[in-house]
């Protein structure tokens, strides 16, 4: 993994040009995009012309000998490549990293030129761990998008050997640290989230997105507050469907194109038709995540217990979680059955996020009782996972 801003060598450069697609806007398609070029969602066509492969571009044509860049990009220097990145270091300034991961590097940085503060992941294309479909999908989806219960794109830069994606910065962390950390953790303090968490998954998949990892480390907060914004995070592993989705007065999903590729996720969140690997599954596996998300809320648990990778895929696909553990004491009816629903094995039963959204106990029939069993479950593992980050 190199350096954010380290040298980089391609035999083939290519020119930066600009390009831009709304997140609203449906039908943007799959496939490579230009060798290297910036994307602005936040900004009109007109301002685009004054940042990022516009700059890289005049940069350029600022360099005085010609002759020196022909011999530079004989040596295999990639001069447009150099340039944006330089666009990008002189646009941000990096305050710290704050992640790393198999995909790549995230920083906090602080817009020079605008202001505030975002995430910068920074995305090697000739990594071994970066699959190039995978990559194209997130990018994709982050273009398409754009939700209150999303973290948004706020600017992309891409080259062939490179992915910058400027992103919202989530200062209050994972909703799973905070409840942890609160005085006072009740059913109505997951219900918020939980609301909010449902409102995310009903957009993208109307969008034709199946996010397929949801679970609590992806669920980001953007304060550190009660009261702040819970966030989706994290669609690498999304997958983006053939056609939209049509809707049934019922609120069902229907027309609905599934998915026939191989299981992925995260297995403690995964659901029982994907955990078979080989069956068919769509945006109700998402559903079953959220569940999974929902249990561990309310009882500081993960819904199946196993010593190895086997028994846990077996447990899943039984699909029997217990609620008699004495974390769940604390629960009320209502609680438990929306987690039920949400947990159950025929994926056509389950409820679709619209409906889950429709639940009593996410209408004002979640307790402000304090869940101590719970929160102590919580803030154990939470310190737990302190400890071996």
């Amino acid at each position: 993994m190199h350096h954010i801003f380290g040298h980089h060598h391609n035999p083939s450069p290519q020119v930066a040009t600009p390009y831009g697609v709304k997140p609203g806007a449906v039908g943007y398609g799959l496939g490579p995009a230009p060798p290297a070029q910036a994307y602005y969602p936040s900004q009109s066509p007109a301002a685009q012309g004054t940042t990022g492969a516009n700059q890289a571009e005049a940069l350029l044509r600022s360099l005085p000998d010609s002759a020196l860049i022909a011999e530079l990009e004989r040596r295999g220097v990639d001069l447009h490549h150099a340039a944006l990145e330089k666009v990008i270091k002189s646009n941000y300034k990096i305050v710290q990293e704050i992640g790393k991961g198999a995909s790549g590097r995230v920083y906090k940085v602080d817009n020079k030129i605008e202001g505030g503060t975002f995430a910068l992941k920074v995305v090697e294309k000739n990594d071994k761990m970066n699959d190039e479909e995978s990559m194209g999908i997130e990018i994709d989806c982050l273009k398409k998008m754009k939700h209150k219960n999303l973290v948004n794109l706020h600017e992309l830069f891409e080259t062939n050997q490179c992915i910058w994606l400027v992103m919202e910065y989530m200062q209050g962390g994972q909703i799973a640290d905070l409840f942890a950390e609160s005085d006072h953790f009740s059913e109505q303090l997951a219900a918020r989230a939980i609301k909010q968490v449902l409102a995310g998954v009903h957009y993208i998949h109307s969008m034709g997105v199946v996010h397929r990892d949801l679970k609590l480390e992806n669920l980001l907060l953007s304060e550190k507050s009660q009261r702040a914004e819970v966030k989706i995070a994290d669609f690498g592993l999304s997958y983006v469907l053939g056609k939209r989705f049509e809707v049934r007065d019922s609120m069902k999903l229907k027309n609905c194109t599934e998915i026939h590729e191989p299981f992925c996720g995260t297995p403690l969140c995964m659901a029982p038709e994907v955990a078979r690997k080989r069956a068919q599954y769509g945006p109700q596996a998402d559903m079953w995540s959220v569940g999974c998300v929902l249990y561990e809320l309310l009882s500081g648990l993960e819904p199946f217990d196993a010593d190895t990778e086997e028994e846990l895929y077996a447990a899943i696909q039984d699909a029997n979680p217990s609620f008699t553990d004495p974390e769940w004491k604390e629960a009320t009816t209502s609680a438990k059955d929306l987690t039920k629903k949400l947990l159950t094995a025929q994926p056509t039963k389950r409820l679709s996020a619209r409906e889950a959204l429709e639940h009593e106990w996410l209408r004002g029939e979640a307790s402000d009782d304090y869940l101590e069993s719970a929160h102590a479950s919580l803030r154990r593992r939470s310190l737990i996972n302190g400890v071996t980050a």
